[in-house]
């Protein structure tokens, strides 16, 4: 996939959480959309500004995708599973978490890979390997209480969005961890590898734009289904 294409896909996740926005006046998750809305607007800007430096020949915007991609977005994510788990042990766990992310961010960014220099790819295995395993716990979560959910787990715009999330976070901490070992893979193997993961995150940032419609298409309170 093309930078472009790229950006004009993410761009139509923005669109879809815009109209979200405009068009449904009663938002049954008003904390979740506005969080996804803003993630999505986020990384459209952010990959805007680092798509136009590296066009215009900026020698080096690691520091800019490791602060903004790497970290912020991470934490982003981190903090919306903060607020969607409900169980206290859960929600330490998970902080204590984040913490040892952070603390390994900056023991990586001191000896291995310095931020602003080098792709912090120590740093991204340990953040997706986090959000990973919230997705896989939040399903797990489900499988437990299917019985007492009151709507289609279809209609539930925390679904679409992990979903999203575990098929990214599982194929970009594959092509990272190859990123991370030296003389692994061939250049023109890695770039490949790379489109397949551009390609993979656009389609996420679609798919959580557009998340929170599934409480208008696939609802089945009152005893009526849309689709």
């Amino acid at each position: 996939m093309g930078l472009d294409v790229y950006l004009a896909t993410i761009g139509l996740g923005v669109v879809g959480a815009l109209l979200y926005f405009v068009l449904i006046k009663d938002k049954p998750y008003p904390h979740t959309f506005y969080l996804m809305f803003f993630l999505v607007t986020y990384v459209f800007a952010f990959e805007n500004f680092c798509i136009y430096l590296y066009k215009s020949g900026y020698p080096n915007n690691n520091g800019y995708y490791n602060l903004f991609y790497v970290y912020i977005q991470s934490l982003v994510i981190y903090y919306f599973f903060y607020n969607l788990f409900e169980e206290k042990p859960i929600k330490r766990l998970l902080f204590g978490y984040v913490m040892f992310f952070l603390i390994w961010g900056g023991i990586n960014s001191i000896l291995f890979q310095p931020i602003g220099k080098l792709p912090q790819t120590y740093t991204y295995i340990v953040g997706a390997g986090g959000i990973i395993l919230c997705c896989v716990y939040f399903f797990y979560s489900l499988l437990r209480r299917n019985s007492k959910l009151t709507d289609s787990l279809m209609a539930l715009p925390q679904f679409w969005i992990v979903a999203a999330l575990l098929v990214f976070y599982s194929s970009g901490f594959i092509y990272f961890l190859f990123l991370g070992i030296p003389n692994l893979m061939e250049q023109n193997t890695m770039d490949i590898f790379g489109g397949i993961n551009r390609t993979i995150a656009s389609i996420m940032y679609v798919v959580i734009g557009f998340s929170h419609f599934s409480t208008v298409l696939f609802s089945t309170k009152n005893g009526r289904q849309l689709i």
